[in-house]
């Protein structure tokens, strides 16, 4: 099992939205995760078929994910915990970055268009 964060951390986008899909809903097939891992990142993160499979095994081999059935998964408890941290470290970037936006002088703006610039760029990236 792994015990330090630099052994770990950070996660990439894909093993990140899977634990999410995994902690959000117990017993996911490879097809499930990929579905949820899609939704969650809002089109964002797409996965090749058989790439949840391949994380998964990954995250079995380390202890973050059980195999409760014939490619039906769940997550573990040490997943738990290694979800919460990429969390918190995902929030502390977060506010890192706001911070140097504030610094910079940047000041959200809010858009009367149904996408602000922010969202443009999202849509950009994704597609």
């Amino acid at each position: 099992m792994i015990t330090r964060n630099e052994e770990i951390l950070p996660l990439t986008p894909q093993v990140f939205y899977t634990l999410v899909a995994l902690a959000e809903n117990n017993n996911l097939t490879g097809a499930d995760i990929t579905r949820e891992v899609e939704k969650l990142s809002n089109g964002i993160v797409v996965m090749a078929p058989g790439t949840a499979y391949k994380i998964v095994a990954r995250l079995q081999t380390v202890g973050l994910a059980l195999n409760i059935a014939p490619n039906v998964f769940r997550l573990s408890e040490h997943g738990a915990w290694w979800l919460e941290a990429e969390t918190t470290r995902l929030e502390k970037a977060a506010a890192a970055s706001r911070e140097a936006l504030l610094s910079f002088g940047y000041r959200h703006q809010k858009s009367s268009e149904p996408n602000g610039f922010a969202e443009l760029l999202v849509d950009s990236l994704s597609g």
